[in-house]
C-alpha cells in the first residue's frame, strides 16, 4: 500500500473524534438530560453511574439524532455539503472568489492520483465533481489538518441540537397537555422528578414554547451558515495543504 493510502487508513481508524463529540455526544446528552426528569425519582443510580449512563446513552441517542437529522434534510430537499461543493465548482453558487475556486480546481486535478476531470470546471458534471469532493475530503482527512473539519462538526452540532430541541419541545407540550386534561391520572405507579414539583400543565406548555423558541433562534439558521463555512474552508484547507505558499 502506498504511503498516502496507509496514512489515510490510519487517520480514518479513529473511533472517537471532534465530530463525534460535537455532532453526536453533546446533542444526545442534551436529549437524555431533557428526558431524565420524567424518570422515576427512586431510580437507584448514584452520581458516577448517572455520568456513565449519560455518556453512553447520550452517544447512542446522538448517533440516532444525527441519522434522523440527515434523513430529514434529504426529505425536505435541503442541500448537502456535497451539493454546495458541486454548485460552487460549477459556478452556480458564489461562496468564494472565482479566481480562488479556479486555483483550487487546477491544484485538485493535477495530482497524479486525482480524478480524471475536464480542464474547465464548468464542463465537469455533477457526478465528476462529487468524486472530486470525496477525493478532497480524503486528502484533508489524511493530513488531519484544516479548519474545515471543525466547521463541519459545528454544522452537524447545530443540526442535531436543533432536532433535539424540537423533540423536547414536542415531548413537553404533549406532557403538559396530558397533565392539563388529566390524561395521566392513574397511569403508572411511580413519581417522576417533575411529579414531585406539582407543576401545572400550562407550565409544561410554556416550557415547550421556550424550548422551541430557543431552537429556532439559536440553531435553525446557524446550521445553514456553517454548511457554507465548511465548503469555504474545505477549498482553502486543500490549497494550503497541497499548494502551500512559498
Amino acid at each position: 500500500m502506498a504511503a498516502g493510502g496507509s496514512g489515510l487508513l490510519s487517520a480514518s481508524s479513529s473511533t472517537f473524534d471532534l465530530y463525534d463529540f460535537f455532532s453526536m455526544l453533546i446533542p444526545g446528552a442534551a436529549l437524555v438530560l431533557g428526558v431524565l426528569p420524567f424518570a422515576p425519582k427512586e431510580t437507584p443510580v448514584d452520581a458516577a453511574g448517572l455520568v456513565v449512563v449519560l455518556l453512553v446513552s447520550g452517544y447512542i441517542a446522538g448517533r440516532g439524532l444525527h441519522t434522523i437529522a440527515e434523513s430529514i434534510d434529504n426529505i425536505l430537499g435541503k442541500r448537502s455539503h456535497r451539493d454546495f461543493f458541486v454548485d460552487v465548482l460549477q459556478g452556480t453558487e458564489e461562496l468564494l472568489d472565482p479566481a480562488t475556486v479556479d486555483e483550487f480546481y487546477d491544484v485538485a486535478t493535477t495530482f497524479a492520483d486525482s480524478p480524471d476531470l475536464p480542464d474547465d470546471r464548468a464542463d465537469a458534471s455533477a457526478t465528476e465533481l462529487e468524486t472530486l469532493y470525496l477525493y478532497v475530503r480524503a486528502r484533508i482527512h489524511m493530513h488531519g489538518q484544516g479548519r474545515s473539519r471543525t466547521f463541519q462538526a459545528i454544522h452537524a452540532f447545530y443540526r442535531s441540537t436543533h432536532l433535539t430541541f424540537v423533540c423536547l419541545a414536542i415531548l413537553y407540550f404533549v406532557f403538559g397537555a396530558g397533565v392539563f386534561f388529566g390524561l395521566f391520572s392513574g397511569i403508572g405507579s411511580f413519581t417522576s422528578y417533575w411529579g414531585t414539583l406539582g407543576l401545572s400543565g400550562n407550565t409544561f406548555v410554556a416550557i415547550s414554547e421556550l424550548i422551541a423558541a430557543v431552537s429556532l433562534a439559536a440553531f435553525h439558521d446557524a446550521k445553514g451558515d456553517y454548511r457554507e463555512y465548511f465548503i469555504q474552508y474545505l477549498l482553502i484547507d486543500f490549497l494550503m495543504i497541497e499548494s502551500p505558499p512559498d
